[in-house]
């Protein structure tokens, strides 16, 4: 097909230090979990929540959203902070 390749900066992982939250279902196809884990070390402020659920968890789980909007109200909340209470 004689494709030249693409600009290796855009293979790079991106690093940032913006307040990142992911919100995953462990039943995800599209974006299996273990690469969530392995690609969240890039986002040095993260959070991570896990559902019991599989892919778009935001529109899928009023718990997700609380813990969406406790994030977005303070995006320093610690991990064991980001409940549905």
């Amino acid at each position: 097909m004689q494709i030249e390749p693409g600009d290796p900066k855009v293979a790079m992982a991106t690093e940032t230090e913006v307040p990142s939250l992911f919100l995953h279902g462990e039943l995800d196809t599209v974006t299996p979990l273990r690469d969530v884990i392995s690609q969240k070390q890039y986002f040095k402020n993260n959070r991570l929540d896990i559902y019991n659920l599989s892919h778009d968890i935001l529109s899928s789980d009023e718990c997700a959203e609380n813990v969406a909007a406790k994030f977005i109200d303070d995006n320093t909340i610690d991990q064991k902070s980001l409940n549905c209470d």
